[in-house]
């Protein structure tokens, strides 16, 4: 009897020591109670470094990229130079392009009354204003002044009606202005006047633009206002 028991619990033992390892066993292979497999989470990855800033535009600094530092301003553009200076013309009043020959009547304006005043003190003599392009001035007979491109002005009021005594023009100039004289005109001075600048050669002949054409001229209408209607006041030249 005391044989078998010992038996008996040495079978127990065993099978005790099979299960144990059996269990064991299992609950390291076996699925856990939720339905899944349990991991464990890996080491954190180290922080990528940030890339710089873009620099930014002229004189501005970039913004800072994650990490990384602001990037540098851009330089700003250096200032241009300024341009070279024009070169200067003949005279302000006769500058040369290569093109024709011409006249303009600046002062008075077309259509202007004029009467004795603190801009025209001598009226009924005025001064006639003008420009010219593309042609030289000379006085009359003078050397290396060749037709065409070099000359005088001849002023006229109302056509020959106004002219000088004897001559072709109430005036001429080489220089601007020309002085004309209503107190010339047959008509009287008051009223209105046509008033034309030509150029001419060192002749007199008319500087044309083409053949026989006519010359190279401006005109402009002028109405003289006198005192009395009719005669300027003493003193005045007429």
């Amino acid at each position: 009897m005391k044989l078998k028991r010992i038996a008996c619990l040495t079978g127990l033992v065993a099978l005790s020591a099979w299960s144990v390892a059996a269990c064991s066993d299992d609950t390291t292979t076996s699925p856990g109670t939720d339905g899944g497999d349990e991991e464990t989470g890996g080491s954190a990855g180290a922080g990528g470094k940030g890339a710089g800033g873009a620099s930014g535009s002229a004189g501005k600094g970039g913004a800072s990229g994650g990490g990384g530092t602001a990037g540098k301003g851009g330089t700003s553009g250096s200032a241009g130079k300024g341009g070279t200076a024009g070169s200067a013309g003949d005279s302000g009043t006769n500058p040369s392009d290569g093109g024709d020959p011409s006249i303009k009547i600046t002062d008075p304006k077309n259509l202007e009354s004029i009467s004795k005043d603190a801009e025209y003190t001598m009226f009924p003599k005025i001064p006639v204003e003008f420009t010219i392009a593309n042609f030289v001035l000379k006085a009359p007979g003078s050397a290396n002044c060749p037709a065409g491109a070099c000359g005088h002005v001849h002023i006229n009021v109302d056509g020959n009606a106004c002219n000088d005594s004897g001559g072709f023009y109430n005036a001429a100039a080489i220089a601007s202005p020309g002085i004309i004289d209503l107190g010339l005109c047959t008509g009287g001075v008051a009223g209105a006047h046509t008033v034309t600048a030509s150029l001419h050669n060192n002749d007199h002949s008319n500087v044309a633009l083409t053949d026989g054409g006519p010359a190279v001229s401006d005109t402009i209408t002028i109405t003289a206002v006198v005192g009395d209607g009719g005669s300027p006041d003493a003193g005045d030249g007429g």
